[in-house]
């Protein structure tokens, strides 16, 4: 069969399901997030993913010539529609993420509080501030790695591989002492400064790239509204949303349980009987919760809060086109 026919096969098959679109994503785990999507915006749609064996966003671009209101696209940017303008992601009937990719949207400093505050009763850690933190940290990897794809040098693509940032970039919960932040980052700028000097050993005018090309790549993203404090939605959000994030909030959610078990035994030190046994056990019920359930699903606060959401607030921006 033909893409033209297999596309027209698929909104057969919705129609015969008595789905009102056809949906096609990456892979089977995007379905969640884009159903959440286009459910916000048009609750009464019936919604169809038809299954491929073929992942990735190149394999459901194969049929960006036949999309339309009743078969859509729906894929990661992965960026490039920041390095390059040689992409689909502006088309008709195709709809991306603008962030790198859905785990950033995970990632959002509300609502890692509001799963502290679920899980342990407390949410007194500056997500908000580590993430801008982060974002200063990691920004000289993003601006080298833009730089990298637009002009294709490909030495550079290998250094600043998945593989070798996810090296780079990963932290241990037992190692992570919240109460000593700064120490995670001072470990995190030397292991950037390793990679990004054997990038400098590769590229002979890595000096002229830092001084010329790297402030007019700073200029572009400003221009698209991407400030320094968020460039870790513009990071690999696979690679933020495992190695960085996940570890921490475990090793925020332990120490935070420390202390509200501290707490609880301060207030009731004085009581009888088993009140304080009772009261631990009941905290121990209460916070025995899964933190990687609750991050599954973490996008819903975007998607809920649309008004501290610049990004998710253009994805649904772009939902308006099914209106039309």
């Amino acid at each position: 069969m033909t893409l033209k026919e297999i596309a027209e096969r698929m909104e057969a098959d919705a129609f015969l399901k008595n789905c009102d679109i056809s949906v096609l994503v990456e892979d089977w785990k995007d379905e969640i997030f884009w159903q959440a999507v286009i459910k916000k915006q048009f609750p009464h749609y019936k919604i169809d993913f038809p299954y491929s064996e073929a992942k990735g966003s190149d394999a459901v671009l194969k049929y960006k010539d036949f999309v339309n209101k009743k078969l859509i696209i729906c894929i990661d940017s992965d960026n490039k529609y920041l390095y390059t303008e040689n992409h689909d992601l502006f088309k008709n009937y195709i709809f991306h993420t603008y962030v790198y990719n859905i785990e950033n949207f995970q990632c959002n400093p509300n609502s890692l509080k509001q799963i502290c505050k679920e899980i342990v009763l407390l949410d007194n850690f500056d997500f908000q501030n580590f993430l801008k933190k982060l974002s200063e940290t990691i920004s000289p990897i993003l601006y080298f790695w833009l730089y990298i794809y637009e002009t294709s040098y490909k030495e550079g693509k290998e250094i600043l591989s998945v593989k070798k940032i996810r090296k780079v970039l990963k932290l241990k919960s037992e190692e992570i002492d919240i109460t000593n932040i700064e120490e995670t980052f001072i470990k995190l700028k030397e292991n950037i400064e390793i990679l990004l000097n054997e990038l400098k050993t590769t590229m002979d005018w890595y000096d002229s790239a830092v001084e010329y090309n790297i402030p007019d790549i700073k200029e572009k993203l400003s221009k698209q509204n991407i400030l320094i404090d968020e460039i870790y939605l513009f990071f690999n959000g696979h690679i933020i949303f495992e190695n960085i994030i996940t570890p921490l909030l475990n090793s925020v959610i332990t120490k935070l349980k420390q202390d509200k078990i501290s707490e609880i035994k301060e207030t009731l030190k004085n009581a009888k009987g088993k009140v304080l046994e009772e009261n631990l056990k009941q905290f121990e019920n209460i916070t025995n919760k899964d933190v990687a359930t609750k991050l599954s699903d973490n996008f819903n606060y975007a998607i809920n809060n649309l008004e501290n959401n610049e990004w998710m607030t253009k994805i649904f921006n772009d939902f308006r086109r099914l209106k039309d």
